[in-house]
């Protein structure tokens, strides 16, 4: 009789997976304007044995990308138009193959426009001005608050306006305007000058029995002619009702 030993041998086969990649997508601020240069950070884990391709794609139809040894990937991007983006960011080990994405978000208005004005800046004392106040963009609601500079109680509001002020007294002033949406701030200023001029018409309207001697003796001015009496250079003599009179000293001559 014959005996026979048998030999049962299994194999197996084992197949790397790449493990897979976590990737966080940040952007910095998450609320601008169209003038913002918002920046974006990358990060992912694990963050070895690299190196890594990293894509981020800025939901306005613009992306950008390269390759880094480790993480994170940043960059920064500015949007033409209002709007909330989606931005997805996509790293790949290109050692293990292992690949991971992500996303963040961005809320984007326009640009936050203030416009200030005054009129007039300058004149006699008391002076009244009237300032103009406007405010569009950004993020409503809108708030103001205007100094006159002239410690008088500020005027408030909550959006475009027109604010009048009179200066009371002769000075330099500055107007400063600080005007905010919701998420930011504007300072603004005006020169504002109250003096005497123009004083002469003032004084007209005040003085109108002197001044109609001031133009009477202009009047007569205007008819100083050289004479046969004149002496020296530059004397004149004129005639006023029959009285002689020497242009350069106001005496009367005989």
């Amino acid at each position: 009789m014959s005996f026979y030993r048998a030999r049962l041998q299994r194999t197996a086969s084992v197949q790397a997976v790449a493990a897979a990649v976590t990737v966080t997508v940040k952007a910095t601020p998450a609320k601008g304007y169209t003038t913002t240069s918002f920046y974006v950070e990358v990060q992912w884990t694990p963050g070895y044995p690299g190196p890594f391709s990293c894509s981020v794609e800025f939901g306005d139809g613009q992306s950008t990308g390269g390759q880094v040894p480790t993480s994170p990937f940043t960059c920064s991007h500015t949007y033409a138009s209002p709007g909330t983006y989606a931005i997805k960011a996509t790293v790949r080990d290109l050692s293990s193959g292992g690949v991971g994405s992500g996303s963040g978000s961005v809320q984007v208005a326009s640009a936050f426009q203030v416009t200030f004005s005054a009129n007039p800046t300058s004149g006699p004392a008391p002076l009244t001005t009237t300032f103009t106040v406007t405010i569009g963009g950004g993020y409503p609601p809108y708030s103001y608050s205007l100094d006159f500079g002239d410690g008088t109680a500020k005027a408030t509001g909550t959006g475009s306006a027109t604010v009048v002020h009179t200066y009371a007294s002769v000075g330099s002033y500055t107007a400063t305007l600080v005007a905010e949406d919701a998420l930011s701030t504007t300072v603004m200023g005006q020169a504002i000058g109250s003096g005497l001029l123009p004083l002469l018409p003032r004084l007209r309207e005040a003085f109108p029995s002197v001044f109609a001697q001031v133009d009477d003796f202009r009047a007569f001015r205007a008819q100083i002619v050289d004479g046969p009496k004149a002496r020296g250079r530059g004397a004149a003599v004129a005639e006023k009702g029959g009285w002689p009179w020497n242009g350069r000293d106001m005496s009367v001559e005989a």
